[in-house]
């Protein structure tokens, strides 16, 4: 989400509210919830571009850094290309590449069975019981 939009649509009362208190667990998990609350309310107030583009941007990043944890070295950007561009990248192994999609892919997957409410576990235990 490009930075600005959700203080554009919340009101001031609710956009100077939340700034989370230093070392205090307890605080900190409450001001947590307060700021869930917030964007909450303030979700469907968004147009439906910039939520889109706020859903998009998470995916590739949580894709990019989710493989970068397991040492994928795709840059962000070359994340973006593979994810959004469909385009392989010069230099780079196909086994980081599939790595990145596979990720996004199965990202979206269980996504698609939380809005459906339904469970991902038989999916999950074929492909795990493979290995």
């Amino acid at each position: 989400m490009q930075k600005g939009v959700l203080e554009e649509y919340a009101p001031a009362s609710e956009r100077t509210a939340l700034v989370l208190p230093e070392r205090n667990f307890l605080m900190d998990y409450l001001a947590l919830v307060q700021m869930k609350d917030q964007l909450r309310r303030n979700w469907k107030r968004l147009p439906e571009t910039a939520l889109q583009s706020f859903l998009d941007s998470f995916d590739i990043e949580y894709a990019h850094n989710s493989t970068a944890i397991e040492g994928n070295s795709l840059t962000l950007i070359e994340t973006k290309t593979v994810l959004e561009d469909k385009l392989s990248i010069g230099g780079k192994s196909l086994c980081e590449i599939y790595e990145v999609i596979n990720h996004n892919k199965a990202f979206s997957y269980v996504k698609a069975c939380v809005a459906k409410q339904e469970s991902c576990q038989k999916v999950f235990r074929k492909i795990f019981m493979r290995y």
